[in-house]
């Protein structure tokens, strides 16, 4: 009666597996992506580093299956279970993390690491490890700005706004989203924050599926 009922575990074992692998086939889509990449100046070299960075965001999201450049036009094709909505937001955004106090006063961070982490469904978190001279700069941002609202921002995109409430040592920096927001997805500056930010800029001129 016991080996039936190991022999039974182990058929039930086997089939959840493979439904667990059809379900996640089912949720990976092959998109086809041209991006037009443009710096200033035109250096060989910039462009480069610009395509491996662009190349390690989408490494994180997906697997690239083809890569073909014609001159200022990447093509990309990569399987991955975002959409395409969140494809083209972690590909175009630049990558500055910065913050501004109720003066108006906008300073630019250095992101050392950037993670994603759930607390509870009403709360996801960001969290950001600055570089140490960034992480004096903020623990003296915060200690000028104790009981006032501190914003930042990725690009010209407004993330937080909280009110510091005591002087921030050690560069850690947590974002913490309430219910309903944002409506971008927290894990994507995530990934575009901890690969830094493009060394030039990029435009979607397509994204097919």
């Amino acid at each position: 009666m016991s080996y039936r009922l190991v022999i039974f575990s182990i058929i039930i074992f086997i089939l959840a597996i493979f439904s667990v692998k059809v379900l996640s086939a089912d949720t990976v889509v092959i998109h086809a992506i041209s991006l037009e990449v443009k710096l200033i100046p035109q250096e060989k070299e910039g462009f480069m580093d610009l395509l491996s960075l662009i190349e390690r965001r989408m490494s994180e999201i997906g697997t690239i299956t083809e890569l073909k450049i014609d001159k200022d036009i990447v093509n990309f094709v990569v399987s991955t279970n975002l959409t395409s909505e969140r494809l083209k937001y972690i590909l175009s955004k630049k990558g500055i993390l910065s913050v501004k106090d109720q003066h108006g006063l906008k300073t630019v961070l250095n992101v050392e690491c950037a993670y994603f982490n759930t607390k509870t469904e009403l709360s996801p978190e960001l969290k950001i490890s600055l570089s140490r001279d960034s992480s004096e700069t903020f623990a003296k941002i915060t200690e000028e700005n104790i009981k006032k609202k501190l914003a930042s921002y990725l690009d010209n995109e407004l993330l937080s706004e909280p009110v510091v409430m005591e002087k921030i040592t050690g560069g850690e920096l947590m974002i913490t989203f309430g219910y309903g927001e944002p409506q971008f997805h927290p894990d994507d500056i995530a990934v575009i924050l901890r690969n830094g930010p493009l060394p030039g800029e990029v435009s979607i001129i397509k994204c097919e599926k």
